[in-house]
């Protein structure tokens, strides 16, 4: 189900769908993981700012396989259960090259990202470009002002449903 499309620049066009099924791995670049403990959303703090944990695919790696790798360098979490809710997916009109992989983005990719119920959180992940994780409540003005906010609204949305 199409949610929302947008221009982001010239470069691309994005449309994020809401569904429980990739649709197609193998052009899935990146996926982002909005991860709960109990009631409590945990983000990533990088020098950029508060993000969630998430970042590119690595070459050879499957979803499954970089959702446990991501979440536990970025967020320190290792004992979760996972579900796919939504897809961003990439129309990209000039070539851009993945820094992951070193080749070039197709056409078309995807943005794959997942609700994460954890037990718990280490403060201190293992990324070395990750400061630190910290859990907010959905209210906390912090964690609403991250990139990500329309996901996370929608990831906790889903979540209650």
């Amino acid at each position: 189900m199409l949610i929302q499309t947008w221009r982001r620049s010239s470069t691309a066009d994005r449309e994020l769908h809401l569904t429980s099924i990739l649709t197609d791995e193998s052009l899935c670049t990146a996926a982002m993981g909005i991860v709960f403990v109990d009631d409590e959303l945990v983000l990533s703090h990088m020098n950029r700012g508060r993000d969630l944990p998430g970042g590119h695919i690595e070459l050879g790696e499957s979803v499954l396989d970089w959702l446990a790798r991501e979440i536990d360098e970025e967020a320190g979490v290792r004992d979760f259960e996972a579900s796919l809710f939504a897809e961003r997916k990439l129309i990209n009109h000039t070539q851009k090259i993945n820094k992951a992989t070193g080749k070039p983005y197709p056409a078309i990719s995807y943005i794959s990202y997942y609700l994460v119920e954890a037990k718990q959180f280490d403060i201190d992940p293992s990324c070395e470009e990750i400061i630190a994780a910290k859990a907010f409540s959905l209210a906390d003005e912090e964690a609403m002002n991250c990139r990500a906010r329309d996901v996370i609204l929608m990831g906790a949305a889903m979540r209650r449903w």
